[in-house]
């Protein structure tokens, strides 16, 4: 279980900042203004800080697993379109709906841990969290810029929204 809630935990903080490898490819391909270009990055945020304590609180009405289960189900969806999306707009919005649903997943990741970890086993279960998302502050960064730099099958910026879907 570890493991799973620790890839949930990677694609959230990787997908927080990959995006800003990518702006100004984007800005070109969407022809968007400054203005939207800002509002891709923000979006994201934007929606997850709102909604974060929400969705730790629908992980206690509901079910930690259940919410889990919607919040990585929705972000993989809005990830998928976001790589999809043919204007700034919609990318904008797909951005927002995908930082909504890592704010349904995220909080059930700690408390999953908190959950189904005995005292002896949570310092490990906790530390590997702090490694995961410390660790995708670094890939990010050198994973976005392989994407854009490889232009796999000539997807320019939209590879690092797709980065989650295997061929």
């Amino acid at each position: 279980m570890l493991v799973v809630v620790l890839c949930a935990a990677l694609i959230w903080a990787l997908d927080t900042f990959i995006v800003n490898i990518a702006i100004p490819s984007i800005q070109r391909e969407l022809q968007a203004s400054f203005a939207e270009i800002q509002l891709v990055s923000v979006a994201y945020t934007l929606a997850f800080a709102v909604l974060l304590i929400t969705g730790g609180r629908l992980g206690d009405f509901y079910g930690r697993k259940r919410i889990f289960i919607l919040g990585v189900g929705g972000f993989t969806l809005f990830s998928a379109l976001c790589g999809l999306a043919p204007n700034a707009l919609l990318l904008i919005v797909f951005r927002a709906a995908q930082g909504a649903t890592a704010a349904l997943m995220t909080p059930q990741v700690l408390s999953l841990i908190q959950v189904y970890f005995d005292a002896r086993e949570r310092p490990f279960a906790f530390g590997s969290y702090a490694a995961v998302t410390g660790l995708a502050g670094i890939l990010d960064q050198v994973l976005g810029d392989f994407l854009l730099t490889a232009n796999i099958l000539g997807t320019d910026w939209r590879s690092i929204r797709l980065v989650y879907y295997p061929p």
